[in-house]
């Protein structure tokens, strides 16, 4: 990947949160940003996944934002589960051997708390600091299908939990 011509179509300011490490929140952006190829890179670091990136809009991203964006999508699938096999892991956030599973899974180490079994070849989440941005319809997604976290699927799940607790009560 020619990471020169990868990110041209994005502007400086773009370029450096989406490289950024420590930035993992990029609604902001993507309501601030024009039509283009620009929304629809920021509309897949705020709510999409590996999977989400086509051969096109792969192509846009340097070699730090596509491992940027494996990294999300280790978020995501943190923040959904709690045991995780290193085949999903390599398979969801697209990566080869076992070892680039354990080094994407300490590269979170700041956003959540994990063991690894390194004989099982399981990951467990032990506790997520920090999620990513929902999706609250703001405007309509073109390259992200259903994100995961939704502000509806929110709010559902959480009125389900607010019966099961009611019931549980009585």
């Amino acid at each position: 990947m020619d990471d020169e011509l990868a990110s041209k179509d994005l502007s400086a300011h773009v370029v450096v949160a989406l490289e950024d490490p420590s930035h993992i929140h990029y609604k902001d952006l993507w309501l601030e940003s024009s039509t283009g190829a620009e929304q629809c890179v920021l509309e897949l670091f705020s709510f999409g996944k590996v999977k989400d990136a086509g051969a096109e809009l792969r192509a846009m991203l340097t070699t730090a934002m596509w491992q940027k964006l494996q990294r999300l999508t280790m978020l995501t699938l943190s923040c959904q589960e709690r045991v995780l096999s290193y085949e999903r892991i390599r398979d969801e956030c697209a990566l080869g051997a076992c070892g680039e599973a354990e080094q994407l899974v300490m590269s979170l180490g700041s956003l959540a708390e994990f063991s690894i079994d390194q004989v099982k070849q399981l990951v467990v989440v032990q506790k997520c600091r920090d999620c990513r941005d929902v999706y609250n319809g703001e405007r309509a997604l073109i390259v992200v299908g259903s994100p995961v976290a939704s502000g509806q699927e929110i709010l559902h799940d959480l009125q389900r939990w607010q019966r099961k607790l009611g019931n549980d009560m009585l």
